[in-house]
């Protein structure tokens, strides 16, 4: 139960097949790289992890984090081989023909993308509804072993107390440290690989997808410590006003992209919450709540 008395669960997997029918509408109606239905899909897995013990939590994060990482690396290791055997003329015909199978097939893709988003706005939509209404189920399927392992991460960092204030100062200092450096390092030393090699496609997918998998986690531990570290100096300001502003209407901005950030702190100073995080939780809630701020 909640602090109201009401099934704090339920009402949870409520707001999440909310936010999916969102994801799909998003996805229909405006972009292709919708992510609010995979965040649906995969919080209601982590909703039913919930009770877990963090320590739990984050080993299970881990684990799967981990395996999905190098499954997919090595699932690139063909496709990097052959493009540097190319590359340096040692290729075998095996080699070579999978490299040009891979060239046609994203020669053949980006032509039909680039020949949808030219038509007009209506065919866009059919062309999703009769082609692919099935492709956030696709898109989750194929992310769902990153996503979720970081949601557990997350909500084991919430219970832990981190974003309360919990944590040793010198604690998050060393997270910090060893997130942003380790991170970094292993970056910098992949884009020394690629950069002489002019960011060869094959090796750049690969990398975004997975030798990057691991820095990039130990970077956004590093970020979030530096962030709770700042937080109680960085909020006083008004630039740090007007970020939390923007949080606090995510679902809204999102959507909305750059223009909402300009105008979240305004209109929160006359509404509660953001127009979507309004219907959002009306809808989870069902009934219609309150909008407008009864005082400044």
């Amino acid at each position: 139960m909640d602090r109201g008395g009401r099934n704090g669960a339920a009402l949870q997997a409520r707001r999440l097949g909310w936010l999916a029918l969102f994801g799909y509408l998003h996805y229909v109606l405006l972009w292709w790289g919708d992510i609010l239905f995979v965040y649906a899909l995969c919080g209601l897995v982590a909703l039913a992890l919930r009770r877990l013990p963090v320590h739990a939590m984050v080993m299970a994060a881990l684990v799967c984090f981990t395996v999905w990482d190098a499954a997919t690396v090595a699932s690139d290791l063909p496709s990097v081989a052959a493009e540097e055997a190319v590359r340096v003329g040692t290729a075998s015909a095996g080699q070579r023909h999978l490299i040009e199978q891979q060239a046609a097939r994203e020669r053949t893709q980006a032509a039909r993308e680039l020949q949808q988003y030219r038509s007009a706005w209506p065919e866009q939509v059919l062309e999703k509804l009769r082609g692919r209404p099935q492709w956030p189920l696709e898109i989750t399927l194929a992310t769902w072993g990153e996503t979720l392992p970081l949601m557990l991460i997350g909500m084991a960092l919430y219970r832990s107390g981190l974003f309360a204030g919990a944590w040793p100062a010198a604690r998050l200092r060393r997270i910090a440290w060893a997130g942003v450096g380790l991170g970094g390092a292993a970056t910098l030393a992949v884009l020394a690989w690629v950069m002489p090699r002019k960011f060869p496609p094959q090796a750049m997918i690969a990398a975004i997808d997975g030798w990057l998998m691991l820095p990039h986690l130990a970077m956004a531990l590093g970020y979030a410590a530096l962030l709770v570290l700042a937080a109680p100096h960085f909020l006083a300001t008004r630039i740090g006003r007007r970020l939390q502003a923007a949080g606090r209407m995510a679902f809204s901005n999102y959507l909305g992209t750059t223009l909402m950030l300009a105008w979240s702190a305004p209109w929160l100073k006359h509404f509660r919450q953001g127009p979507l995080e309004w219907l959002w939780r009306s809808l989870t809630e069902g009934r219609r709540l309150a909008m407008l701020r009864t005082s400044p």
